[in-house]
C-alpha cells in the first residue's frame, strides 16, 4: 500500500489525472508536456504504477486481475468507486483523485446526491432502495404505531353537499381512468425508452453545456445503455410535444 502513494504524489501525475477528470484528451496533455503523443504519456503512467483503462476514461493503478463477478457491471462514476472500493488496500483520497474530485469529501457528497450511503461494516456505498427519491417520511404524530398506519384526525363527517363538490373531479378520473393507470404503469419501468427512429440522415451537432449538466448526460447514458444521441432525441421529441409542437414533430415520426 505504502509504495502507492509517492505515484499520487507525483506532481506529474496528479496533472494527468485532474486534466482527463477536465475532459482533455491524452493527446492534448502529452503535447502540453512537450511529448510527440500519448504513447509517451503511457510510458510515463506505466512507470509510476498505473495503466490505461478505457472504460473509466482515465488511468488507474496497475492491480491484480480478479475474477470478474457476475452481476452487470455499473459504468457510472458511483459504479467505479463502489467497484475500486472493494479492493482490501483501497483508499478512498486516493480514488477520488484518480476520478477527478477534489477530494474525499467531493467524493461523498457525489454519492450521497446518488442516493447511496456508507455501510461502515462493508466499507464501502450501498445504494438506498425503498424510498422514492421526492418521498418525505410523515410527521410522527401522525402515526398511530409503528405499524405504519396514518392516524385520522377526528372530525365530523361531511355533508353529502360537501362531498358532491369532489362529485366532477371524480368523474373526471373515471372518465380518464385508463390514460391514467397507462401513465402510473409507465413510470414503474425507468430501464425502457421509446426508439423513434427518425427518417433523415445523421448529421453532427456541437451544443455548449454546463459541466455539472454533461456529466449527468454521461452517467444516465451509461446506466440506462443509452446514446447520447438517443436521449437528446427523446427528450426533444418529448419537450416539443409538451410545448407546443407535437402537430409538427408528429407527421414526422410517422415517416418512419
Amino acid at each position: 500500500m505504502n509504495t502507492m502513494i509517492p505515484a499520487f504524489e507525483d506532481e506529474r501525475v496528479q496533472e494527468v489525472l485532474q486534466g482527463l477528470a477536465n475532459n482533455k484528451t491524452r493527446d492534448e496533455l502529452a503535447s502540453s508536456f512537450g511529448h510527440k503523443n500519448y504513447k509517451t504519456l503511457d510510458i510515463y503512467m506505466r512507470r509510476k504504477g498505473f495503466k490505461w483503462d478505457r472504460t473509466a476514461g482515465t488511468y488507474v493503478l496497475d492491480q491484480p486481475e480478479t475474477t470478474p463477478e457476475v452481476a452487470s457491471i455499473d459504468r457510472t462514476k458511483a459504479g467505479k468507486v463502489i467497484m475500486m472500493l472493494k479492493d482490501k488496500d483501497a483508499d478512498v483520497r486516493q480514488i477520488a483523485m484518480q476520478l477527478g474530485f477534489k477530494n474525499h469529501q467531493e467524493l461523498a457528497d457525489h454519492m450521497k446526491v446518488r442516493r447511496y450511503f456508507w455501510n461502515s461494516k462493508l466499507n464501502n456505498y450501498e445504494k438506498m432502495s425503498g424510498i422514492p427519491e421526492e418521498a418525505t417520511l410523515p410527521d410522527k404524530d401522525k402515526l398511530e404505531d409503528s405499524s405504519g398506519m396514518i392516524k385520522l384526525p377526528d372530525r365530523p363527517p361531511k355533508d353529502l353537499t360537501d362531498f358532491q363538490t369532489y362529485l366532477p373531479i371524480l368523474e373526471i378520473i373515471e372518465q380518464n381512468k385508463d390514460k391514467l393507470m397507462e401513465l402510473l404503469q409507465s413510470t414503474e419501468d425507468t430501464n425502457s425508452f421509446p426508439k423513434y427512429g427518425l427518417p433523415g440522415v445523421p448529421t453532427t451537432k456541437t451544443i455548449q453545456m454546463i459541466t455539472s449538466l454533461q456529466e449527468v448526460v454521461k452517467e444516465f447514458c451509461a446506466e440506462k445503455n443509452l446514446t447520447q444521441r438517443e436521449l437528446f432525441e427523446i427528450a426533444l421529441i418529448d419537450f416539443f410535444r409538451k410545448y407546443g409542437h407535437g402537430h409538427i414533430i408528429n407527421p414526422i415520426l410517422r415517416k418512419k
